[in-house]
């Protein structure tokens, strides 16, 4: 068996992402460069394309409540801890222990470390 490594739960939530959007009849891009700002590129041919940031979390509170990370660290750049900036996307789409998503709009919040996608119960979306 391959030992666990946790850059896979953020290529399975971004995977997920893509099939949920698709499956939402969005068209899908994946930047090429993979800078940390945004992970996705959609639209519906309406000319209004959203840049989407994918966040995956396994993690809850000692209060039991799901708490998604937004810095980015490490990648290709070495470490180096970048805060999110909710300017720079229009979504957040969180992947909470692969069962549960929410896509939160980026002037729903001004955090720039941590959120609890719990807090937005209008945001939480079905995948099917």
């Amino acid at each position: 068996m391959k030992p666990y490594n946790p850059n896979d739960n953020g290529r399975k939530g971004l995977a997920l992402a893509i099939a949920w959007f698709t499956l939402k009849d969005y068209f899908v891009s994946v930047p090429f460069s993979r800078h940390g700002i945004y992970d996705l590129l959609v639209d519906k041919f309406d000319g209004k394309i959203k840049k989407i940031k994918v966040v995956t979390t396994n993690y809850k509170t000692p209060y039991g409540k799901f708490e998604a990370n937004l810095q980015v660290s490490g990648g290709m750049a070495g470490y180096k801890i970048t805060k999110f900036d909710s300017t720079l996307v229009d979504f957040i789409f969180i992947v909470c222990n692969f069962k549960e998503f929410y896509l939160i709009p980026s002037t729903e919040f001004s955090g720039t470390k941590k959120i609890n996608p719990e807090s937005y119960p209008t945001c939480r979306v079905d995948f099917i």
